[in-house]
């Protein structure tokens, strides 16, 4: 394997970590949970009704997503620095 593969078997670790400590978070299972709860509301609609519901639907997912999205950026950050410090780049 060469070190290009190893790093990037390396980042896809970490990134992988990162995605399974967000699933493991509580923030996480109440977000899954408000997608559950609006799937229902979203198929009991009327027809006439749903337009304004897939609106503030579109925006509660970008929000989440938006959300999601900073828990692994900061994760990101975080284990960066950690390998700087492991490198000796950083104190």
């Amino acid at each position: 394997m060469s070190n290009q593969e190893e790093w990037n078997e390396f980042l896809g670790n970490l990134f992988n970590n990162a995605i399974q400590e967000y699933q493991d978070s509580d923030e996480f299972k109440f977000l899954r949970e408000k997608r559950e709860q609006i799937d229902k509301r979203l198929s009991e609609k009327h027809l006439e009704e749903k337009e304004k519901f897939y609106d503030d639907f579109v925006f509660e997912m970008g929000l989440d997503e938006e959300r999601k999205t900073e828990v692994l950026y900061r994760k990101g950050l975080k284990d960066c620095i950690f390998i700087l410090k492991e490198l000796g780049v950083l104190e």
